[in-house]
């Protein structure tokens, strides 16, 4: 017998693919690893045997995009990343191996240049690892997504803290295991999304092709955005991480957990209006940022750095779910989406990194460069502010559509995932190995689909859920 449509409601209309809200959770994990890697003592051991973390953040930086263009070259020929499996449990695994590294260079039970591929290790398994979530969450549409996302940034504060409170050894031993968590919480389950990604990467569609189905104005303001980000948060960076209490550490990781709640859920809160009024809150919330640099005002690094976190952030959530409305709609690689704005968020990310030591931290140098370059981020966006109004109006995929009819009619769960797969065009055949059920299961499944829906065939089927108004 077929759930009721009151008790799927509210849950299927936020998530069209039918996952509930704890299969995402596991992005926490990564989440909060990535806060502890770099906002966090928990790693540091006396005597401190480490480069200026400046070099170091610039090494990471570097590294991730090298990874995120790699990922850009080959997501024309690779499956969805999400879905390789082995290739996900290796970079979990490195990225523990590397994290282990960090304590043993601070105790300077080997040469602090060992940091170089420690840091190179954690950016890269970081880098493939979120892309794989990115894609994971792209199956929900931009509603599912962007809850899923507001949740874990939630969650990843308090676990962050929890963490650096704890005794430094068991510290160390749960950043060590985030990134393995990270990675086999990620459990990939059949999605037209993916079937659709997975498709547009068979047919191999030239460079020119995704370039122009990209909104690639929207990627640039990322990473103008995060070239304050990058030159701000240099600015932060103690001179001695070894000498530094504890408390200013902590601090740091509260004001940047906080930043990224803030964001999550703002972004959450005005999607709902118009995604473009938190995109030009959050560019002036920057420059403010870079005026506070000059003010004869004695104010504390991690207050800026949250505001400019906060602010950068908002950026990039707006523009990840104007990505993953593309993944749906045009079967653009998530891959691609994914990498490119990685490989834009990082360059901008580096260039700042670079501009404050290249000016040796001059404020008002600084301050100048940042103001010039939020107003070019505030004209391109201007000229792309059509994506993220058609971003918040009501959603036109044919998912949304698909379980509106399904909460409708009294569809089941199974009926449902055969609905959603049927439609897309696919043939019964695939639906027996994505959902591994029998050639006669599936025939029942449709059978029941059609008697519910009052149709005959996949045209009418499909006619009918394309008339269906999305909530």
């Amino acid at each position: 017998m077929g759930e009721s449509p009151t008790r799927i409601g509210g849950w299927k209309r936020l998530f069209p693919a039918k996952a509930p809200l704890p299969f995402f959770l596991g992005l926490t994990f990564l989440f909060t690893w990535t806060q502890l890697l770099y906002s966090s003592k928990v790693l540091l051991l006396p005597p401190g045997n480490l480069l200026p973390l400046s070099i170091t953040h610039l090494f990471s930086t570097f590294a991730a995009i090298a990874l995120n263009v790699v990922i850009v070259l080959v997501s024309r020929q690779v499956t969805p990343l999400q879905l390789r499996r082995e290739t996900l449990h290796f970079f979990g695994i490195l990225g523990a191996v590397a994290t282990c590294g960090i304590p043993f260079v601070s105790a300077g039970v080997i040469g602090n240049t060992w940091v170089f591929a420690c840091v190179f290790l954690t950016a890269t398994s970081g880098t493939w690892l979120a892309i794989a979530w990115y894609e994971q969450f792209a199956t929900q549409g931009v509603r599912g997504a962007l809850l899923c996302y507001a949740a874990c940034t939630v969650l990843s504060a308090p676990l962050s803290l929890l963490i650096s409170l704890l005794p430094q050894s068991a510290g160390i031993v749960f950043t060590v295991l985030l990134p393995i968590l990270a990675t086999f919480s990620l459990r990939p389950f059949p999605n037209p999304v993916l079937s659709a990604t997975a498709d547009a990467v068979a047919s191999r569609p030239t460079f020119k092709t995704l370039l122009s189905d990209t909104p690639l104005r929207l990627i640039l303001v990322v990473g103008i955005v995060s070239f304050a980000m990058g030159a701000i948060r240099t600015l932060s960076l103690p001179n001695d991480p070894a000498l530094t209490p504890m408390g200013e550490w902590l601090a740091s990781l509260t004001t940047g957990a906080l930043a990224l709640i803030i964001a999550g859920l703002f972004a959450f809160l005005s999607y709902r209006v118009n995604p473009a009024i938190a995109f030009y809150i959050a560019i002036p919330a920057i420059a403010l940022t870079s005026l506070l640099l000059i003010a004869p005002l004695e104010l504390p690094g991690a207050l800026l750095g949250g505001i400019t976190t906060t602010g950068t952030n908002l950026v990039n959530i707006l523009v990840w779910l104007v990505l993953i409305n593309a993944v749906i709609e045009k079967h653009l690689p998530a891959a691609w989406c994914f990498g490119l704005l990685g490989a834009f968020q990082f360059t901008g990310t580096l260039l700042g990194q670079l501009t404050t030591i290249a000016t040796g931290s001059n404020l008002l140098v600084i301050a100048f460069v940042l103001l010039i370059v939020l107003i070019a981020a505030a004209l391109v966006a201007l000229g792309a502010q059509r994506s993220l109004v058609t971003l918040g109006s009501a959603p036109r995929d044919i998912e949304c559509q698909a379980n509106t009819l399904a909460d409708a009619r009294g569809l089941s769960p199974r009926e449902r995932e055969v609905l959603l797969i049927w439609i897309s065009g696919h043939n019964s055949a695939h639906i027996e190995q994505a959902l591994s059920i029998s050639k006669n299961t599936v025939k029942t499944h449709l059978s029941h689909i059609y008697l519910k829906t009052e149709t005959a065939s996949r045209e009418e089927l499909l006619t009918l859920v394309e008339k269906t108004e999305a909530p």
